[in-house]
């Protein structure tokens, strides 16, 4: 299978800079993270509390996992974003055209 690259002819071309080193977990442990991790879409603050109450902490570890995925998939966006000055959907449709219509769908449909 063959990947369909973006050329530099529709996009310009990718900018690079140094990463900026990743702040130590240590520093950022606390309520800020899980926060942080759930405040990505509002309907964490309504699914997790009502699963809580009806579930008890039987879904309580789908919940640690949820949010431990998405503050390192959030910190490493933040990163490249950084060092290109491009946003993550522009990264992804470097790699691929097949990216552009699931970000278009997935922005679009919900």
């Amino acid at each position: 299978m063959q990947v369909m690259r973006i050329s530099d002819r529709v996009l310009p071309a990718l900018g690079r800079g140094d990463l900026p080193e990743p702040s130590p977990l240590r520093r950022m442990i606390g309520p800020s993270v899980i926060l942080a991790g759930l405040s990505i879409g509002s309907g964490e603050f309504v699914l997790w509390p009502r699963l809580t109450a009806e579930w008890g902490f039987a879904l309580f570890w789908a919940c640690w996992i949820g949010v431990t995925i998405q503050f390192f998939l959030n910190m490493e966006i933040e990163r490249w974003t950084l060092a290109t000055g491009e946003s993550a959907v522009v990264g992804f449709a470097r790699l691929s055209r097949a990216f552009v219509p699931v970000f278009l769908l997935c922005g679009t449909v919900p």
